[in-house]
């Protein structure tokens, strides 16, 4: 079994979700692949074998450490990019009006703050998940407070990345752990509270309920004015990589060299 994203290791009951979420073998004399010590750690605990365990790292991830880094000038207009999370079907709780209804409220304070900024472009990367929710109701939200905003369905995330000054995302993704990897300082608001819950294994954040408006406004503003601040997002993502992916750019030679030895 190899990993294929990361995982909600410390949400309440999560191992009770392997069966269908698959994060760990279901039979224990199975070998599996692990991104990094965190998962390798949590399989253990659960009762995989340590010699089962190949802690090779994520060869999907190989692309973006060998992509430029590129920093945005301060001074020039910056782009904002964006990222709409999906809401998990991992319990009922997910799936209520009131998650829907702080999702839309999510959706109003990122547009609405970013329409007062001045000298900002905004582009919007849908999940691929739900996408037919997204394209008939979010995008019309988005439209309706500031119809300059780029929607893009599909694109080359490395290189929308690397055209970003920061990134913003509504829920906990994966694409924070790569933001991480390309240097750019993030920030999270969360529609469904249970992503409180988890320990940030998606990638460095500063997460704000959509009841922390004002809290997340000057954050942002922070961000994109105090170079400080921006530097010291940048500087704990690379921290978090470091401690969470082994094998920085050289996953698939490691996990190629590995396999040839069978």
């Amino acid at each position: 079994l190899m990993q294929h994203a990361t995982y909600y290791l410390s949400f309440p009951d999560y191992p009770k979700h392997n069966p269908l979420l698959g994060t760990i073998p279901l039979y224990k004399d199975k070998k599996m692949i692990a991104w990094g010590n965190l998962v390798n750690e949590y399989a253990i605990e659960n009762g995989i074998k340590k010699e089962n365990i190949i802690v090779g790292g994520s060869i999907r991830h190989d692309p973006y450490f060998h992509a430029e880094k590129i920093s945005s000038s301060s001074n020039e207009t910056k782009t904002i990019l964006i990222i709409l999370g999906a809401l998990d079907q991992r319990n009922v709780d997910t799936q209520s009006i009131e998650t829907y209804e702080k999702y839309e409220k999510c959706l109003q304070i990122i547009f609405k703050t970013l329409k007062k900024i001045p000298n900002v472009n905004k582009v919007v990367k849908l999940h691929p998940g739900q996408m037919s929710w997204k394209t008939i109701q979010v995008e019309s939200i988005i439209r309706n407070i500031d119809s300059s905003v780029k929607i893009i369905v599909d694109g080359d995330l490395i290189k929308l990345l690397q055209s970003s000054y920061m990134v913003i995302s509504i829920g906990i993704t994966t694409v924070l752990m790569e933001a991480n990897i390309l240097e750019k300082p993030t920030l999270t608001l969360i529609a469904d509270n249970q992503d409180f819950l988890s320990v940030l294994s998606s990638g460095h954040t500063v997460r704000y309920s959509s009841e922390e408006s004002r809290k997340f406004e000057k954050h942002l503003i922070e961000i994109l004015t105090n170079k400080s601040i921006y530097d010291e997002s940048v500087k704990k993502g690379i921290k978090f990589v470091d401690d969470y992916l082994e094998n920085h750019g050289t996953a698939s030679e490691y996990l190629a060299n590995f396999i040839s030895k069978y």
